[in-house]
């Protein structure tokens, strides 16, 4: 069996000064209703890659996802009704 040690992680976000957001979904009775699950089925490779990338850089999965979200819409110059 080969056996490696995966590089130590660079202080992230978790470690230095918490996100607002994380601090209020400390509460899980409370986080159940401002937060939404987003279920949908991704191939494992993706999945796999993905997770990895995430924890190499030492940032939560979901934090990514609404920074691809935002670039996306950004590329595609997409604007909620909502948006002033």
């Amino acid at each position: 069996m080969i056996e490696f040690q995966l590089p130590k992680k660079p202080k992230t976000i978790r470690e230095s000064a918490p996100d607002p957001e994380v601090q209020a979904v400390e509460n899980r009775s409370q986080a159940s209703k401002e937060y939404k699950d987003l279920n949908f089925k991704v191939p494992y490779e993706f999945w796999r890659e993905y997770k990895s990338a995430s924890g190499l850089i030492g940032l939560f999965m979901v934090d990514i996802l609404k920074e691809s979200f935002q670039l996306w819409c950004k590329k595609n110059n997409f604007k909620m009704p909502t948006d002033p």
